[in-house]
């Protein structure tokens, strides 16, 4: 059975999600504790992939406009997960103007990524948040 951990970033968005969300977040991840515990690959549904830039960090799609972040560590032993972000969206943590420059220049370099997958995906509603946020992120 995979252990998990939680960063900070993801417990502050956590708290955000609606009681709706997180039960569809919740059972994303019990399909995933399922795939590891197989030791098979994460199932269509969950979308995974890496996340372009970020080596070792993985998004899977816990609804329409659900998206989580994290990375696995795989020692002796069953596979942990690190839980480091989780919102509506791949923008969730990535908006805050107060962060450093590098953490900025982060966030934008994740929010052009973030809007090519809207596009292509046609999820107009995710795509006009992730412009706004960039658009603030730059001001």
């Amino acid at each position: 059975m995979p252990t998990h951990e939680e960063l900070a970033r993801f417990l502050r968005e956590w708290a955000g999600l609606t009681p709706r969300q997180r039960t569809l977040f919740i059972a994303a991840v019990m399909e995933m504790v399922e795939d590891l515990a197989e030791h098979a690959e994460f199932r269509p549904s969950l979308r995974a992939k890496g996340v372009q830039g970020y080596p070792g960090i993985f998004e899977i799609s816990w609804a329409r406009d659900g998206r989580a972040t994290f990375h696995q560590e795989r020692r002796c032993g069953p596979a942990r997960l690190i839980s480091s972000g989780v919102g509506s969206g791949a923008t969730a943590s990535l908006t805050t103007r107060s962060g450093t420059p590098n953490e900025r220049a982060a966030a934008i370099e994740h929010l052009d990524f973030a809007i090519a997958e809207f596009r292509e995906m046609k999820m107009q509603p995710s795509l006009e948040r992730a412009r706004r946020h960039k658009d603030m992120l730059k001001a």
